[in-house]
């Protein structure tokens, strides 16, 4: 519980060091801090924050899609393992992002830029996929451009003087610079955990021990999600909704692979020259993608029995 600082004792093994990297962070730490002077233990608080994303990933799924795409969405081995991994801020960030999406697309600039500030304040990396989201729904659903600048103003504007409390010091300090190695692309060769495989199967490369660097064996009951994910697709192949679905599904799996075969180069380029490409060292995080992928795909199927017709 403290202002937000831009230097911190504790860093470099006690050396001290610049944090405007992740100054972006405080607004959660200080809702933890705060929880933390009422007398809750961060276990408590752990546990209320993981409800929270619960409560969240149903609440935007089941308007994005339907309560079989919330069930898929909040049961896969990626949230599992965000959990287990006692992730809380990136759970809370996954809870949301359907939400944020879903008001996009109705037009809602209020409510989206809202929710599109309590995103940043999760995880402010995952605004990325949100841009990514609305990048492929421009290409396919062509909203007036407009309407995607008076919402992108709004938000904008919202934001940046939100986060203005680290964004004013990192301009005076010429930029926020990533410590030392993050930024290189050699990190993606032992980082990228997931190969095609796992991207496509939906399966979190650590699972199921969850320990990290040791990528489990392929699942064949993962199956499931590609083959049912292609049966949404071919009842509901008419509707737009579905093949931008597709898409997003597509550019997610072949993301989440990292560097791997095939053309891991591709990702290596974009880590080294797309700006703010290289906050995701660890391409598994676009199993968020992935995720909205395949629970708005297969939670379209209205009726469980009409695959077998």
């Amino acid at each position: 519980l403290n202002i937000p600082q831009t230097w911190s004792p504790e860093v470099n093994s006690g050396l001290g060091g610049s944090i405007l990297p992740v100054m972006w962070s405080w607004p959660l730490n200080l809702i933890f801090g705060i929880g933390s002077k009422i007398g809750l233990d961060f276990a408590i608080l752990e546990r209320l924050g993981l409800l929270a994303a619960l409560a969240l990933g149903w609440w935007g799924m089941t308007r994005l899609s339907s309560k079989l795409g919330a069930l898929i969405y909040l049961t896969n081995s990626f949230f599992i393992l965000l959990i287990d991994g006692g992730q809380i801020s990136l759970a809370l960030a996954y809870g949301i992002l359907p939400l944020c999406i879903y008001l996009y697309q109705k037009n809602d600039i209020f409510n989206f830029s809202l929710a599109s500030l309590v995103l940043s304040i999760f995880d402010i990396r995952i605004i990325y996929f949100l841009l990514i989201l609305i990048g492929l729904d421009w290409l396919i659903f062509r909203r007036k451009l407009i309407n995607v600048l008076k919402i992108g103003l709004v938000t904008g504007v919202l934001m940046l003087g939100f986060h203005s409390f680290w964004l004013i010091p990192a301009i005076v300090n010429k930029g926020v610079a990533l410590p030392s190695g993050y930024a290189s692309a050699t990190q993606l060769d032992f980082l990228s955990f997931a190969n095609w495989k796992h991207a496509l199967f939906f399966q979190q490369p650590h699972w199921y021990e969850n320990v990290f660097g040791k990528i489990g064996k392929l699942h064949r009951e993962f199956v499931i999600f590609p083959i049912l994910a292609l049966m949404s697709i071919y009842l509901y192949r008419k509707s737009r909704e579905t093949w931008y679905w597709t898409l997003v599904l597509g550019v997610a799996i072949f993301l989440a692979k990292g560097n791997t075969w095939p053309f891991g180069n591709i990702y290596t380029w974009l880590f080294t020259y797309l700006p703010g490409f290289n906050l995701f060292r660890d391409p598994v995080k676009f199993y968020f993608l992935i995720a909205l992928g395949y629970s708005v795909l297969i939670g379209q199927i209205k009726n469980i029995r009409v695959m077998f017709l």
